[in-house]
């Protein structure tokens, strides 16, 4: 994530990956919302929610990943945050890493600075 890249899925910040090069892995999303300047697709892989957001020179901004952690886990994993409170806020190199409880789950947000 500290480099932009969501290991394991097409999903990445670093290059100039397009939709088309998210459609040709994965196929059409499950659902896709207009928003005049910005596109929001979400895809449904192995009962995982994945949100993409996509503006208006077709490039993806933000990605978000529901995940199964507990708050504990994700301190463990990535340390103490660089902002306090109750949303948890990573800033690495050119990327923004993001937790934030969404229902019952965490979602994970990783978005460029």
């Amino acid at each position: 994530m500290e480099k932009g890249i969501i290991k394991g899925t097409p999903l990445r910040l670093d290059n100039d990956t397009k939709m088309s090069d998210v459609e040709r892995i994965w196929g059409k999303p499950n659902e896709h919302f207009d928003n005049e300047d910005i596109q929001t697709y979400r895809y449904t892989i192995k009962n995982q929610n994945f949100i993409i957001d996509e503006d208006e020179m077709n490039e993806i901004y933000t990605i978000q990943v529901e995940l199964d952690y507990s708050k504990d886990e994700i301190l463990e994993r990535m340390g103490k945050p660089t902002q306090p409170g109750n949303i948890f806020i990573y800033e690495k190199e050119n990327y923004i890493i993001q937790f934030e409880k969404f229902h019952n789950k965490w979602r994970l947000i990783l978005r460029k600075r």
